[in-house]
């Protein structure tokens, strides 16, 4: 299929990482309506289109997650049992009837109720910016026995976390980041994975006033995580006034009343 030159100069101003996905949408449009050359008013009618569909919201809530479960080398662990164990709680939630009844004109996708799962603490699913975050850890465990002192793990940690002492390595607990870096590293598998748990993190938000999540609980099981999902769905649905964030229900209450409910 051919491009005129300026269809060809309106599609180098799509970013380039969407780049590709947009020549593919443009050119389909065009074959659907028996063309094989893209104008310019092709890839405007395209981008029109696009963004009609990307308004239309179908359900009330999203869950973003990371390339971990796809062989991402950085993954602690395989999370997609919790990913559908989250995902039935928030259907079950119905929040898009929720969000119908409290905001007043049409949805938007900056309405839904925005979770994310990241398989490692590089959180490449926006964890910090949901209104519930969860995040793999792992916390390290070093063999001295089996440990040779070559120092590899110290090169690898970036937060500075492990020191030498006496020719083994130790780790400051208060500065790691429980990311696995180190148990990696080790070309004498001298230092695994003492324990595994989840970081659920509350409230995040981009927007006119955006604020970063933040930990509520740390180490937690899998059946904490839901039950967490479930705890901040109710308090979100009582607080709520006008189908608003998370984070601006959370900064009208304080953080003191969301803690309440998981004391």
């Amino acid at each position: 299929m051919e491009w005129d030159r300026e269809a060809r100069r309106l599609l180098k101003r799509v970013p380039f990482f969407a780049r590709p996905r947009a020549k593919k949408e443009i050119e389909s449009l065009v074959r659907g309506k028996g063309g094989n050359r893209m104008t310019a008013r092709d890839v405007l009618e395209t981008r029109q289109a696009v963004a009609e569909r990307m308004s239309q919201v179908t359900q009330g809530h999203s869950l973003a997650l990371c390339f971990g479960n796809g062989g991402c080398p950085r993954s602690l662990l395989d999370t997609t049992p919790l990913q559908e164990r989250l995902e039935e709680t928030l259907v079950e939630a119905n929040l898009l009837a929720f969000l119908q009844r409290k905001v007043e004109g049409p949805l938007h996708h900056s309405h839904t109720f925005q979770v994310a799962v990241a398989n490692c603490p590089n959180a490449c699913s926006q964890v910090p910016i949901k209104d519930f975050g969860v995040i793999v850890q792992e916390k390290p465990a070093i063999h001295g026995d089996l440990c040779n002192g070559c120092g590899d793990c110290i090169k690898a940690c970036r937060e500075e976390a492990i020191i030498m002492k006496e020719g083994r390595p130790s780790i400051i607990e208060e500065r790691c980041l429980l990311c696995g870096d180190c148990r990696r590293a080790c070309p004498l598998e001298a230092i695994n994975a003492r324990e595994r748990g989840y970081l659920v993190l509350i409230g995040g938000k981009l927007g006119r006033h955006p604020q970063l999540a933040r930990p509520l609980l740390h180490m937690a099981s899998e059946d904490q995580v839901v039950t967490a999902l479930e705890l901040t769905l109710d308090f979100y649905k009582r607080h709520s006034q006008k189908g608003e964030r998370l984070g601006t229900v959370i900064q009208r209450t304080g953080w003191r009343e969301l803690e309440k409910i998981f004391c």
